[in-house]
């Protein structure tokens, strides 16, 4: 393998690893959101 494989490569993973991860993500953070929001109101009510 050369140089030019190896960034290839390396890419190539980073790329599988943002594409895999960032619906989990997001996921993640509409449920902060969402608790955040929650909490809030439910505050305020008090």
């Amino acid at each position: 393998m050369d140089e030019a494989q190896v960034m290839d490569l390396a890419r190539d993973g980073v790329y599988t690893l943002i594409a895999v991860s960032t619906p989990i993500m997001l996921v993640g953070l509409v449920v902060g959101v969402v608790i955040a929001l929650v909490q809030a109101l439910t505050q305020i009510q008090e």
